[in-house]
């Protein structure tokens, strides 16, 4: 099984990145992991989707690991896979 921590980081920074479904996500703070031998959810932000049989959009704060997970038991179509980037026009 592999942990978290060994994981590659994808959240170094505040911006803006995307879930495996595709949702935006955008990162507030990340704060730094003041002890590598534990595993904490450093990157606070909100995720920005269609509810099911709805036409808006909604918001929902969480915290996700560095790593992108947004839990340290199972993968999640919420987990950041990239930065989402910007195309000019």
């Amino acid at each position: 099984m592999t942990l978290l921590n060994e994981l590659p980081t994808i959240i170094d920074e505040a911006g803006t990145y995307l879930t495996r479904s595709g949702d935006t996500v955008r990162i507030h703070e990340v704060k730094q992991n003041s002890n590598p031998e534990t595993t904490s959810f450093d990157a606070k932000g909100t995720v920005r989707y269609l509810k099911e049989g709805n036409f808006r959009y909604t918001q929902k704060f969480n915290i996700w690991h560095v790593s992108g997970r947004l839990s340290v038991f199972s993968v999640s179509e919420h987990d950041i896979v990239s930065k989402k980037m910007i195309t000019l026009q």
